[in-house]
């Protein structure tokens, strides 16, 4: 399939905007709370549902979706102005028909191999294989709801066990004890100045232990979980991505396509060498579908690579499954209670002070200790935190030990930035453009617009799409366009 023939269609359908900016709930919110999907899963269904509905205008024989995709479809055409004036008439061109399968075995197995051709397509199409845990393969349709959510998750929440809960309430009540014995007081704002002081002290040292303590075990708990996510098929782009940012992976990304000669540099020009491309077993590099979306030697400046930019091959599902764990998993409320609470006393003294005229300065930096202590605690006990040194240490050993990427260059570059290219003739235009021009949002401009522009409607006649609760799921069983 000759993709730039259909460029200008790709491009309208990647701006066509699912989400109306003054709903209540949009579309993406929708189908997110239906499914119960994360919201950059959400987005990459999204993203694929795009991918699908344009192999099912320019393929003389449609496509079937995955049943992810399928869900997202069928949402969708609930939205009948979005869906039939909106997405068909004026993006597409043509009307898009979803049917439902008439089911049976002879059905199933039809769309089942329906289904394989859409994923032989797909690859051929955007030069790269479709991903997995959206568009699973075939056998495995029926067990494939949300494939993102097989990566292990704890069976049940976070809980302090008795042990904790004893030690915590110990810890706290040990100040109101201590200054009951040595004032006879029991009400703390009934205290005077150096007294509520030294009692408010020692309170936020007992707090601040207390959330020490129970980050560690909320760490050990969750450590199980994370050391237990696979990590092993994250390839460097994701990788630097996480560690480094958006903009080392764009630059890693470029630099893999000049050693591969995919791109050469002219004065400020990048041009690609579309034709050079040879598909690979597993594509991992996340800017070539954009570079193979324009015709050959077609060029853009290094202000321009922004528009390559997609964030969902950048982010790997097990990176985005460990992030959500630490929110998922303990409510922000419940995380940090204790601090809360000890805050308040604090607060509710200082007010307290103010009323009475009376100096507050050195409660006032109890109350800042207690904050700082309890964020420095909470970023060295954070779920976070230890993904990001485990996976920023994966990345060091894997690169390192050239185990991420057949050529030096680019695991060097990926950990060490830009210095890496002055230690190579080859390069040093390549670094040039990288320190002089950093990555901004820029319009794409290209030598020969002519030949992205054949096809701007679905170009075929009779496209259909199918699947059914053995190939593609939802009991979808074709869809069909019209003019």
């Amino acid at each position: 399939m000759n993709l730039p023939e259909h460029l200008l269609l790709w491009d309208k359908i990647q701006r066509f905007a699912f989400d109306d900016p003054n709903a209540t709930i949009t579309f993406s919110k929708k189908l997110a709370d239906q499914q119960r999907w994360s919201a950059l899963y959400t987005q990459r269904v999204i993203e694929e549902y795009r991918r699908f509905i344009f192999l099912c205008c320019i393929s003389p024989n449609g496509a079937s979706p995955s049943k992810a995709v399928d869900e997202a479809w069928h949402l969708h055409l609930t939205y009948t102005q979005s869906y039939w004036n909106a997405f068909c008439k004026n993006t597409l061109g043509k009307d898009i028909h979803h049917y439902p399968s008439s089911g049976g075995e002879q059905e199933d197995h039809k769309h089942t191999n329906w289904y394989a051709e859409t994923l032989d397509l797909y690859a051929a199409v955007f030069y790269s294989p479709p991903p997995a845990d959206i568009w699973p393969p075939p056998v495995k349709q029926e067990q494939a709801r949300v494939p993102a959510q097989s990566i292990l998750m704890p069976e049940e929440p976070y809980k302090m066990g008795t042990g904790m809960i004893m030690r915590a309430v110990i810890l706290l009540l040990f100040p109101f004890a201590f200054n009951y014995f040595i004032t006879g007081i029991v009400f703390p704002f009934y205290l005077n100045g150096p007294q509520f002081l030294l009692f408010y002290a020692m309170l936020v040292a007992a707090a601040l232990l207390v959330h020490y303590l129970m980050r560690q075990d909320r760490l050990q708990f969750m450590k199980k979980t994370i050391d237990a996510v696979p990590l092993d098929d994250l390839n460097i782009f994701q990788l630097t991505h996480f560690v480094y940012g958006k903009e080392r992976a764009l630059q890693t990304g470029l630099v893999d396509l000049y050693r591969r000669e995919l791109i050469s540099i002219e004065e400020r020009k990048i041009i690609g060498h579309q034709n050079k491309y040879r598909a690979t077993e597993k594509e991992e590099n996340p800017l070539i579908p954009a570079l193979l979306v324009s015709s050959d030697e077609s060029w853009a400046y290094y202000t321009d690579i922004e528009t390559w930019y997609r964030q969902q091959p950048f982010v790997h599902p097990a990176i985005e499954k460990i992030f959500r764990l630490s929110e998922e998993n303990e409510p922000r409320r419940k995380r940090y209670l204790v601090i809360g609470m000890v805050l308040f006393i604090g607060l509710a003294r200082i007010l307290q002070g103010w009323n009475n005229d009376r100096p507050v300065t050195f409660l006032f930096i109890e109350v800042i200790a207690l904050v700082l202590g309890a964020g420095l605690l909470s970023y060295e006990f954070s779920t976070k935190t230890y993904a990001y040194v485990k996976l920023k240490a994966l990345l060091l050993d894997k690169a390192g030990s050239k185990r991420l990427h057949p050529d030096p260059v680019v695991n060097d570059f990926a950990i060490n930035g830009k210095q890496v290219l002055g230690w190579l003739p080859a390069t040093i235009m390549l670094e040039s453009m990288i320190v002089l021009f950093p990555v901004e949002p820029q319009t794409v401009t290209s030598r020969d617009s002519s030949s992205s522009r054949n096809d701007s409607s679905c170009g075929s006649s009779g496209s259909s799409c199918g699947g059914s609760s053995g190939g593609s799921g939802g009991g979808c069983g074709g869809c069909s366009s019209s003019n």
